[in-house]
Order: structure tokens, then C-alpha cells, then sequence
């Protein structure tokens, strides 16, 4: 007996908690045999609800919604019956999708390499959700396991595919800026001069063919200006596009070396990395694509961003030149001015919440420009990341920095169609 109980229990356990609601509404109108409903897949209505017509307390009609939107659904077919009714006294109860709480939500992502997901919890921990994040190699595979129903979503730098139905998406800019960074280590960097040539050759006319999936170009890491705490525009660009400066400056390196190595810093970067190798083999250098960072003359890396926190790309490139000062080096002093102004950046006292003082926009600024005139960092653009999900997932958001927040997200259960099958 106790035996059974325990088995009972463990099966019951094992039953997802789900959740039925109502929704009470007006009916907007009948038109071409079909009635409209001011709710929709917001109010967790979904095609095939089933819904009746009230007036009173009493029942004129049962049906089903047939399409629904956000913010509007349409039944199916009513064959006349509402002809001669007044809509006005009439009343719809529209059953809403049940919510599984107990579901575990499986995200895909083919964007190796970077944190993209929220690391906001502001909600109590017993009501996030569980989440589960698997990374692909292979885009294919995560589309074949996202049509196969394995996966609830997914992130790409692509679009979903022609079928869409039943999908919902989501695009915000990733929460990371590509960036040109050399290696300061190394002699052929010397003041920054072969990452400044390549960027006078970097066309912003031309972002399509530097990146698989869609872009907006940036000309400054630190989101905020210095005086205003608006956004940069993206017209302000401290070296301009201008290729006879850049072939001229590619032809007086002093010391150029016998083979130049470009480092992708994730394979998604390597499209912009064969970009830029293919301009210093028009000017006659040899040039190799390398995977280990420490062998690289020239890195394309992800940069984080945060509008929240607009020191976070600063710091994040100052650790970054850090690790490829050496003493002695020419660099190795404006890395050092770098860090005496985000220690002044790191002691900028607080106005009050969510400000801070002028002194803080100031310094970063002044880091930023060491960085680009005389260091030769320079920021590329910023890829716009797409988040596709089956409408069974709901709740989901993009943050403010743009990393997919999942935290009150949930699952529901799509209703069934007349014959049983669901969408």
C-alpha cells in the first residue's frame, strides 16, 4: 500500500500544472459571416478557442475563434445567425489557452560565445522559469530541432525561414559592438597607424558585405556623450571613410612585417575578418586568418555595450589592451593614461539614482579617444540579434541593453482544433 502511494504521488508530480482561464468581452461586430472580438493572442485567445454568446445568463451561440491577432480574433463562419440579432445586448466568453507553469523553456542559439540572455531576477526565484540554453555549431541542426518541437525559441543573426506561421519574432541590437582592436604587443602597431589605415578603407556604405545578418553601424563605443548623456549620433565619426588616406598610410608603414595574421574572435566574426585581409593583400602584404588571439596582429572581437552602464565597453577594452602590454612598449603609456582616467570613471560619485556626474561622461570620453587616435581601436557595428519563437511561448522581452529576458516568461497550451489535432 504504501508502495502504490508512493508511485502515486511520484506520478502526479510528473503532471504539468496548468491553468484554464476566461475572458468576457463585447463583440466588435458581424461582418462577412463572422463575428469580431476585441481580444486576442495578448488575452492568450489563439485560433480554435472555443467561445459562447450570451445574453444574460442564457446561451444563443457556441463557437470557435478562427484567427487570431494581437489585440483582435475572428470566429469561424456563423452562417447568418447573428442577421437579425442586436450585438449590442449580447455578451462572449472566450476560453484562454491553459498556462503550463511546470514546462521547462529550451532556447537555441547559433551565436557562440556570448552571454545573451538577461540576468535579470527581480521576480521571486520560485516564479522564474526554468531555462534551458543550447548552443549550435550549426544552424541547421538548431532549425531542425526548433521544427522538430525540441526547442521554444531560438537566436540568430538570420531571419526565420518563408513559414512563419505560428511564429512570433522578436529583433533588438545585440548588446555587443565588433570592433577592430590590434594587438599592441606587436611592432606593426606602433601608434595604432595599420588599424587606422584599414579603417579609412572601411566603407559603412557597404555593411552587407562584412556580416551575416543584419547591422547598423556605430562610430563611438560609449553610447552616451560627454556632455549631454544623449546617444552619439552616428554621423559623428572621428576618422572619416576616405581610401586614398588609407592606401597611402598602408604604403609608408615603417615596419612592416613579413606576414600579417587577422584573429575572428567567434566564427560568426569571420566574414568582417576575411573583409579586412583582403584589403591588406591589395596592398601586397601576406596575410593569414588565425583562430588563437595570442599569434594575431589584428583581432575582430565582440565588445560589450550596456546603455545602463555606459562604462561597460571601456572597461571591457582596457582589460583587453592589458593583456597585450608588455614593458617598454610604445602603447604600454596610453594603456596606462587609459586606466588614470577609468579610475577617475570608477570613482564618479552618484547624483542620485540612475544618474551620475558630468566628470563620469567626461573621462570615458577622454579613454575613448586614446583609445581611437592613438591606439588605433576602432569601433565597426552593431548586429541586430532576432529572437523566433512558437506562440505557445509568451512573456518574452528584449532588456534594455538588448539581452533576451526570459525571466517571466512561461509556456501555455495551444488549443485544439474540432478534430483534435493542435497548431
Amino acid at each position: 500500500m504504501r508502495l502504490f502511494i508512493i508511485i502515486l504521488i511520484l506520478c502526479l508530480s510528473a503532471i504539468p500544472v496548468t491553468s484554464v482561464g476566461q475572458v468576457e468581452c463585447d463583440i466588435l461586430q458581424c461582418k462577412l459571416d463572422r463575428l469580431y472580438f476585441p481580444v486576442g493572442e495578448e488575452a492568450l485567445v489563439f485560433e480554435h478557442a472555443p467561445f459562447v454568446i450570451l445574453t444574460g445568463t442564457d446561451t444563443v451561440y457556441q463557437g470557435r475563434v478562427d484567427h487570431a491577432y494581437e489585440g483582435i480574433s475572428v470566429s469561424t463562419p456563423v452562417e447568418g445567425f447573428f442577421d437579425t440579432l442586436s450585438l449590442d445586448s449580447l455578451k462572449v466568453v472566450i476560453e484562454t489557452a491553459a498556462i503550463d507553469s511546470s514546462a521547462t523553456i529550451a532556447i537555441g542559439t547559433d551565436i557562440i560565445g556570448l552571454d545573451l540572455l538577461s540576468p535579470n531576477r527581480q521576480i521571486a526565484e520560485s516564479y522564474a522559469p526554468t531555462v534551458t540554453l543550447r548552443q549550435y555549431e550549426h544552424r541547421s541542426q538548431m532549425m531542425q530541432d526548433f521544427r522538430s518541437g525540441f526547442l521554444d525559441g531560438y537566436l540568430s543573426f538570420e531571419c526565420p525561414g518563408a513559414s512563419t506561421e505560428g511564429i512570433c519574432t522578436l529583433q533588438h541590437m545585440l548588446p555587443y559592438i565588433v570592433a577592430l582592436v590590434p594587438n599592441v604587443g606587436r611592432q606593426c602597431n606602433l601608434s595604432g597607424q595599420l588599424t587606422t589605415a584599414l579603417y579609412y578603407l572601411y566603407d559603412p556604405a557597404r555593411l552587407s558585405l562584412y556580416f551575416d545578418g543584419s547591422v547598423q553601424a556605430v562610430n563611438r563605443f560609449n553610447l552616451h556623450s560627454a556632455k549631454s548623456n544623449i546617444l552619439h549620433s552616428n554621423n559623428y565619426r572621428l576618422f572619416p571613410y576616405a581610401p586614398g588616406r588609407g592606401k597611402s598610410l598602408l604604403s609608408r608603414l615603417s615596419f612592416p612585417p613579413d606576414s600579417l595574421s587577422i584573429c575572428a574572435s567567434t566564427r560568426s566574426l569571420g566574414r568582417t575578418a576575411h573583409y579586412f585581409a583582403d584589403i591588406l593583400a591589395q596592398s601586397f602584404f601576406r596575410v593569414r586568418l588565425d583562430t588563437d588571439r595570442d599569434n594575431a596582429n589584428i583581432y575582430v572581437e565582440y565588445i560589450p555595450v550596456s546603455k545602463s552602464v555606459p562604462s561597460t565597453s571601456m572597461f571591457a577594452l582596457y582589460h583587453k589592451l592589458v593583456q597585450d602590454t608588455v614593458g617598454g612598449i610604445a602603447a604600454s603609456e596610453q594603456v596606462r593614461l587609459i586606466s588614470h582616467y577609468l579610475d577617475y570613471v570608477a570613482r564618479a560619485s552618484e547624483k542620485g539614482e540612475g544618474t551620475v556626474s558630468s566628470d563620469y561622461y567626461a573621462y570615458l570620453d577622454r579613454a575613448e579617444r586614446v583609445m581611437i587616435e592613438e591606439l588605433g581601436v576602432f569601433p565597426l557595428f552593431q548586429p541586430i540579434v532576432i529572437f523566433s519563437a512558437y506562440k505557445s511561448l509568451r512573456n518574452v522581452r528584449f532588456d534594455n541593453d538588448g539581452f533576451l529576458d526570459l525571466s517571466e516568461a512561461f509556456k501555455v497550451v495551444m488549443p485544439t482544433d474540432p478534430e483534435g489535432t493542435t497548431p
